[in-house]
């Protein structure tokens, strides 16, 4: 074994630990998440950047930004859309 061959070894090591480490520690939550974001994107159409959209929205004054959550502007509205049937 020469030295190219141990450090090559190694570093393989150290990012195979670190990945399932991440995964372990975190990345379970983050994947879950993703997978979410795509089921929700896929199967109902939400927009795949949601933040924006609720941005947009609230700059169109549906609805209002309060803290990191969002209201709609009036009840009327919101019972609208409650009634909505499915697509």
């Amino acid at each position: 074994f020469g030295w190219n061959s141990v450090m090559h070894f190694a570093l393989s090591g150290v990012i195979s630990s670190g990945l399932l480490s991440a995964l372990v520690f975190g990345g379970e939550a983050c994947t879950k998440h993703f997978i979410l974001r795509l089921l929700l994107y896929v199967e109902t159409g939400v927009p795949w950047n949601y933040p924006q959209f609720l941005d947009y929205a609230a700059e169109r004054i549906l609805l209002h930004k309060t803290g990191g959550g969002y209201i709609y502007i009036h009840d009327l509205l919101l019972e609208h859309f409650a009634t909505l049937s499915k697509v």
